[in-house]
């Protein structure tokens, strides 16, 4: 069974809220339909009237984490009638987004009202937009209707044939007082190439974690389940998985090339959100970053995000190539993107070299786009190339990790 994240909340802002008696108000006045949502309510107002809303908090906590979508509801029906209280309206999107990452359209239904409506914070369009399409894709009623009220605003488009379009750069004036143009937002784009917001519903296979010997990452890199790998990773394995949007599903390899570390797999499902290819070599300097599943038994199931530079000139067709970007065993497979969002390498492993008591510092290798491209042309695997032009910031690009980069693990 996959775990996933667990939620962390601070316990101290329980205590400067205003009582049980508001919490128990704030429960009765939501409507609860089904048994279980009705049995963890007693359950959680027993618990809170005999040893404290702080254990009612943990009881309510632990059956998120379990994977009870109703837990999710009433605790974030808590956490938004008190929005007087400083810090409950964060603590009510991250239990509304673990509910998301369980697929509960109704939790993405309201993120997307609690960033469109601004009675509890700033609006912002692109978030709502988004929780709305999760929430329609999912399937909830009121997500499309809510979705045609957004006002329009200007997203690349999203189809499986072609990159996003790119806005033309505006006009900049001179600074009166310099005389220098100022510089463009570099953000110009809403989501990166390649990225769908959608969630995907095709039904998980089922493994046992106690039979699995080998874990590494991977990546999506198309829409219709070819995912790319280390060979190493899957090098004798008997049986191999792939978790995508913490969906496992059983993969065929479909080929592998041991002397370059680099190998194809099939998940025979749909993939919405996947990554590009960087048309040209990795560039001395260039920013990377990385979206990993490194030892889970130590770090947990999610995935790991970290960040570095390209840091040894790439020529020609060179297969490996130097890079500062944190790498654990687990990592392995895992795609390094550059800021435009496309694709310069693939995580390998990290240098052992010494020299007496010292170590390499901060040496870790990665198999260059370029080779990955030969290798999938000549096997007759289609892939995408994009230079994009366009920046996005790290938490955007995190999201675009979070949803096209993959767990490997193997029997």
């Amino acid at each position: 069974m996959v775990r996933n994240k667990t939620i962390s909340l601070n316990f101290s802002l329980f205590k400067k809220v205003a009582g049980l008696a508001l919490c128990l108000f704030c429960l009765f006045c939501f409507p609860f339909k089904t048994g279980v949502a009705e049995e963890l309510r007693q359950d959680f107002l027993k618990i809170s009237k005999e040893e404290g809303l702080q254990k009612g908090q943990v009881f309510l906590l632990q059956k998120i984490n379990d994977g009870e979508i109703e837990a999710v509801h009433i605790l974030a029906a808590i956490l938004i009638k008190k929005k007087n209280i400083r810090g409950n309206l964060n603590l009510a999107v991250e239990v509304l987004e673990k509910g998301t990452e369980l697929g509960d359209a109704k939790s993405s239904y309201l993120l997307g009202n609690y960033f469109s409506d601004g009675n509890y914070a700033k609006p912002d369009i692109e978030k709502a937009r988004y929780y709305y399409e999760l929430a329609d894709e999912i399937g909830h009623p009121k997500a499309k209707t809510a979705l045609n009220s957004l006002p329009s605003v200007i997203v690349p488009k999203l189809d499986n044939q072609s990159p996003p379009v790119q806005k033309k750069p505006k006009q900049v004036k001179p600074d009166p007082q310099t005389n220098q143009k100022k510089p463009l937002n570099k953000y110009e784009n809403s989501f990166p190439p390649g990225f769908n917001p959608k969630q995907v519903t095709w039904k998980s296979d089922n493994f046992d974690i106690n039979r699995v010997k080998t874990v590494g990452s991977g990546f999506s890199i198309s829409t219709n389940g070819l995912v790319a790998t280390n060979e190493h990773v899957i090098d004798n394995c008997k049986k191999i998985f792939v978790i995508y949007q913490g969906k496992p599903k059983t993969a065929r390899l479909i080929a592998a090339d041991k002397k370059a570390d680099f190998a194809a797999l099939d998940i025979k499902v749909s993939t919405p959100a996947f990554f590009y290819f960087k048309g040209s070599n990795p560039e001395l300097g260039e920013e990377l970053i990385s979206g990993g599943f490194p030892s889970p038994d130590n770090f947990g199931f999610g995935i790991k995000i970290t960040t570095g530079i390209v840091s040894e000139e790439v020529y020609g067709n060179a297969s490996l190539f130097q890079h500062t970007t944190p790498t654990q065993p687990g990592n392995s497979g895992g795609p390094l993107l550059n800021n435009s969002a496309t694709l310069v390498g693939i995580s390998t492993a990290v240098s052992s070299v010494k020299w007496g008591e010292i170590s390499a510092q901060n040496v870790n290798y990665a198999v260059a786009n370029v080779t990955a491209k030969n290798l999938l042309s000549k096997w007759g695997l289609p892939y995408k190339t994009l230079d994009n032009t366009l920046r996005f910031d790290s938490k955007m690009l995190s999201k675009h990790l979070k949803k096209a980069a993959v767990q490997v693990l193997c029997y």
